[in-house]
């Protein structure tokens, strides 16, 4: 299975840069993965397979607890999918196609959070979600 998450560039903080190359090592041991910073003005359909799940992250979205989550990937992974593309707009959201081709729509919060924060939490939440699938010792209940 192959993982992408795509979004648009965000501040060049070092501490999320830093986050995102050490979870991107770690999801990698589970899966194929991906991290795109798309340039401003494309759209986050761009080149987007037609078979891939697409998950959306927005507030109006499904909220689930960690283990829920990766339920969920589980059923999407034993469906026979070949390739989850997780999605997180800018600042303004996502346009209504991007909103009309999203599976799932997932909130990460009802708190609202720059997207270094938001993108994090996708990172850890991913990784969290194959150690839990995985019964490996990382997740508490």
């Amino acid at each position: 299975m192959k993982f992408e998450i795509r979004s648009f560039p965000v501040a060049k903080s070092s501490w999320a840069q830093d986050a995102f190359k050490v979870y991107s090592k770690k999801i990698s041991h589970f899966c194929e993965f991906e991290f795109k910073n798309l340039k401003p003005g494309k759209s986050l359909l761009q080149n987007l397979n037609p078979q891939s799940f697409v998950i959306l992250c927005d507030e109006r979205g499904k909220s689930y607890s960690s283990r829920d989550f990766a339920g969920e990937i589980e059923k999407i992974r034993d469906s026979g999918q070949r390739e989850i593309v997780i999605l997180i707009g800018g600042p303004f959201g996502v346009e209504e196609d991007v909103r009309a081709r999203a599976n799932m729509t997932l909130s990460l919060s009802s708190f609202v959070m720059n997207q270094e924060v938001a993108l994090i939490t996708v990172f850890e939440q991913v990784f969290r979600a194959f150690t839990i699938l995985n019964n490996l010792p990382y997740h508490n209940d």
